[in-house]
């Protein structure tokens, strides 16, 4: 197919188009061959969705400025497209897909033009790259770059040098494998193709991935470090893993996994600055005796980092729950037997029983009778005091946090 423009539409193209880029009149005066230089050399570029044509002059005294035609067929008609006055052009207004024949005349300052040069063809399409299908990462020096080009190349070029200084041509393939060079980083990958008329693609096209092989932990902390953490209280976990877009996270007794976040909210100061916080609120139920946090980090490749572990040690203490306090006297032994609730605190540490002989207040400034340090024991028996007296049984845990039973009074029979 061909494309006819008429002299009304170049006419208002040339009005339109810049000093050094310009239609002129379709029907200069035409000289003989010699009485003009033509264009030599003439080199059809590719890029994407635009061709680039290049030539050279034996002559450039008397030169105004370069006609490009273009024709849907060697042996066509050829419509003139584009002037410039430059040694080059880009035609980025062709049919895409469809293969194009380029002719360049020069025309003199007299107005004169040339006899056209050689032809030279090229197809504009589309062009692109993407490594591993677009991906950010890759944990492997082994990667597949996937080339997008509307019409097949003949050979490509694969280099992470922009000059392709140490590529050689191979055998065109939409997918071609690619080793990226050592050492974890940004890696970009260029791209170039030839085709089987001899064009090739100008401007490389070129994609980035990052090279990530391994993932590491520097540190573990929180704060406060000295306190023994109650419920209610608070805390502030760090991982620092030096890189940013990861997963991160610690535990410690029977905390599994809390989630750290490099968001700059919620104790983080700096958002992506590859240190990962989180503010931790003791609830109900958690006891931590001298307990080792360990880190935990994953980074956007999917690198498993090893554990690392804080080198202060953690201590949260909820106060133990009382227990429910009976007492039943022996008259014939003149014992008392005292009976309780079993203790299940995880931290137990004793249950120590307390007398006051005449109030019916009982705390742990008053007399200890006894102190008991099975957690399964549930009873106490000890000789009838004269008189009456008050007991109450405190649960004392490792961290000497304590509660206390209800209050029993005991009359000698």
């Amino acid at each position: 197919m061909t494309k006819f423009i008429p002299s009304t539409v170049l006419m208002i193209l040339a009005l339109l188009v810049g000093c050094d880029r310009y239609l002129d009149s379709s029907d200069p005066v035409r000289s003989l061959p010699s009485d003009v230089s033509i264009p030599i050399n003439l080199e059809a570029v590719i890029d994407d969705a635009s061709v680039t044509l290049k030539w050279e002059l034996v002559d450039s005294s008397d030169v105004a400025r370069f006609r490009i035609y273009v024709a849907d067929d060697e042996h066509g008609e050829y419509i003139l497209w584009d002037s410039t006055s430059s040694y080059s052009v880009t035609l980025d207004d062709l049919r895409l897909n469809q293969h194009h024949y380029f002719r360049a005349t020069t025309v003199s300052t007299t107005g004169l033009e040339s006899s056209p040069s050689e032809t030279v063809s090229a197809t504009a399409v589309h062009l692109s790259i993407s490594i591993n299908n677009d991906s950010e990462y890759t944990r492997q020096r082994d990667v597949q770059v996937q080339i997008y080009t509307g019409v097949a190349a003949s050979y490509v070029e694969l280099s992470e040098q922009a000059d392709f200084s140490d590529a050689v041509w191979e055998s065109f393939g939409s997918t071609k494998s690619f080793e990226l060079s050592e050492g974890d980083g940004v890696k970009t990958v260029y791209v170039r193709m030839q085709y089987a008329d001899g064009s090739e693609t100008g401007a490389s096209l070129s994609d980035d991935i990052t090279l990530d092989t391994y993932a590491e932990i520097t540190s573990v902390t929180f704060w406060p470090r000295s306190d023994t953490l109650k419920v209610g209280h608070t805390t502030t976990f760090k991982v620092d893993a030096g890189e940013t877009g990861g997963e991160a996270s610690v535990s410690f007794e029977s905390v599994r996994d809390f989630q750290l976040y490099d968001d700059g909210a919620d104790g983080d100061v700096i958002a992506d600055d590859g240190v990962y916080s989180g503010i931790y609120t003791v609830p109900h139920g958690v006891n931590a005796l001298d307990a080792i946090v360990t880190g935990s980090f994953t980074d956007a490749a999917g690198n498993r980092a090893d554990p690392f572990e804080s080198e202060d040690l953690i201590n949260i203490n909820m106060p133990p729950d009382a227990v429910t306090l009976a007492a039943d006297t022996n008259s014939v032994e003149s014992t008392v037997i005292f009976t309780w609730s079993i203790s299940n605190e995880s931290d137990f540490d004793s249950y120590r029983l307390f007398r006051n002989p005449s109030s019916g207040t009982v705390d742990t400034n008053d007399e200890l009778v006894t102190i008991i340090t099975a957690s399964g024991t549930a009873q106490y028996e000890t000789s009838t005091p004269s008189g009456e007296s008050h007991y109450r049984l405190f649960v004392f845990d490792r961290h000497g946090e304590f509660a206390g039973s209800n209050v029993v009074s005991v009359t000698a029979p």
